[in-house]
């Protein structure tokens, strides 16, 4: 919420913000369910979607990959 806000009077815009966080932050948490039900331990915690949602609303879809 904080990198969306701010990126409301900067670079790299609001749009690009809004366009990089779900996906990035999607395809993490796509992994972790996917992981989940194979060994009976979690291989990769809800915070690094999260942590990958932050950055893609701070640097945009340009810079996200």
């Amino acid at each position: 919420m904080v990198g969306f806000a701010f990126s409301l009077v900067a670079e790299p815009g609001w749009m690009a913000s809004l366009i990089a966080s779900p996906p990035a932050a999607g395809l993490l948490y796509l992994v972790a369910e996917v992981y989940l039900p194979r060994p009976p331990r979690e291989g990769l915690g809800m915070g690094d979607p999260k942590m990958l949602a932050m950055i893609g609303a701070f640097l945009g879809w340009q810079l996200t990959s």
